[in-house]
């Protein structure tokens, strides 16, 4: 391929996308998630996400909270790699419609056109800027990449499970999301909240290493009736305890 993109499976530190040099990373949100492996605090899980940083190599970075901000920092200060703040020196606008931000963008290199973002959600606007300096940065190191193609691949990315919006027969429609920890869920909350106040009912199933009760808590408030369920896989949690669970929860 031309130019591939790698998601680190797991944290980073580890990682089997460490065996490549890249252009330029980046670091998006980061929020508690498999603590057994990555630690129980914020600064350890940073710890475990820095690790993809390489000697040299400019690293753009999300707006972080102060304790990880502080590691992945350090962590590239110590490989002498740049370190881009997705907002530094960005100015930004952004109104909701229909569930979809659309955003104005201005950043060092280049002022954006209004482009309606092909993702659903508020929480995508501070991820369209990511991606936009990572593009930036992409091109400034010999990628050749567009301002014309960085607005039409906002426009046009398509993400499967991640508010994805499904229109069925009869004017009926289903949303599919995969939040699968408290900081996706509570993104998914304020995505209901706001865009379905009539409360749909939630078809609902995780794995056993999830922490169901946080996700719970962020989703039961904007949701009506609950039904559990489980996905084929040995990790799945069983439907009965995540019924008990919601019914300790909000009887």
């Amino acid at each position: 391929v031309e130019a591939p993109l790698l998601e680190v499976g797991l944290a980073g530190r580890f990682d089997a996308t460490n065996i490549v040099t890249p252009l330029v990373s980046a670091i998006t949100s980061i929020g508690f998630d498999h603590q057994q492996h990555l630690g129980s605090t914020l600064g350890a899980i940073a710890f475990e996400k820095a690790g993809i940083i390489k000697p040299g190599v400019p690293v753009v970075m999300a707006p972080l909270p102060v304790e990880a901000d502080e590691v992945v920092r350090q962590v590239a200060a110590e490989r002498g790699a740049r370190v881009v703040r997705a907002d530094e020196g960005a100015r930004m606008a952004a109104r909701m419609e229909d569930g979809r931000a659309i955003v104005e963008i201005a950043t060092p290199a280049h002022h954006y056109h209004p482009v309606a973002l092909g993702l659903r959600g508020e929480h995508q606007v501070e991820n369209a800027l990511v991606a936009i300096r990572l593009l930036e940065e992409a091109n400034a190191a010999g990628l050749a990449v567009t301002p014309g193609a960085i607005e039409s691949g906002l426009a046009g990315t398509v993400w499967p499970g991640r508010l994805e919006l499904i229109e069925l027969p009869g004017g009926r429609r289903l949303l599919l999301d995969a939040a699968h920890n408290a900081d996706g869920a509570a993104a998914l909350a304020r995505y209901l909240s706001r865009w379905h106040p009539e409360r749909p009912p939630l078809v609902f199933a995780a794995m056993r290493d999830k922490d169901v009760p946080a996700i719970l808590r962020s989703l039961l408030p904007v949701v009506g009736p609950v039904v559990t369920t489980a996905p084929s896989s040995r990790r799945a949690a069983d439907p009965d305890t995540l019924a008990e669970e919601v019914r300790a929860l909000d009887p």
